[in-house]
């Protein structure tokens, strides 16, 4: 590749840096769901995850990779979702390695409240700034980075599963 040619993604790759940056230093920040749940914005982001990939049958440990968020973090963070009521523990029938992540009813509202008030105030004046590209556009863009995704270590199974609840 040309420097000329590599010289023009320049500055989307120090705007993904520093919106990578301004995330990750929020990470550690609470966040009062209620009166009685406080969780970290990191916490907050697997909550997602978990219900977005709530119909996929991912282990925690791809799950903690598909997040870039170390195994020893992740799991501990769950044990703190689950303690206050938000993921459920499930193994695969007759594997009791691959341990698989369900939201529970009260991470499904809360999901559907707080993603409805931030859609507002984040994801509106983004979705604006990209309303100059084509369709065409914004599916190149998405294919960029599904190819730079499909990177990441994580494998669907293919058979149909049955989950066991972990208590």
């Amino acid at each position: 590749m040309s420097r000329k040619k590599e010289n023009r993604y320049i500055p989307l790759l120090k705007a993904i840096i520093k919106h990578s940056n301004i995330v990750s230093s929020g990470l550690n920040e609470k966040i009062s769901l209620n009166d009685e749940i406080v969780i970290t914005n990191q916490e907050w982001l697997i909550t997602e995850l978990i219900v977005e990939q709530r119909n996929e049958y991912y282990s925690m440990i791809e799950l903690s990779r598909m997040i870039g968020i170390p195994q020893s973090s992740f799991f501990r963070m769950v044990s703190h979702l689950q303690k206050v009521g938000l993921a459920e523990k499930y193994r695969v029938k007759g594997n009791k390695k691959n341990i698989v992540l369900r939201p529970t009813e009260l991470a499904l509202q809360f999901y559907k409240d707080r993603t409805t008030g931030l859609r507002g105030q984040i994801w509106d004046n983004f979705f604006k700034a990209l309303d100059r590209f084509s369709d065409e556009d914004i599916e190149a863009f998405t294919e960029a980075f599904d190819q730079l995704n499909e990177d990441l270590p994580s494998a669907k199974y293919s058979q149909k599963i049955e989950l066991i609840k972990i208590d």
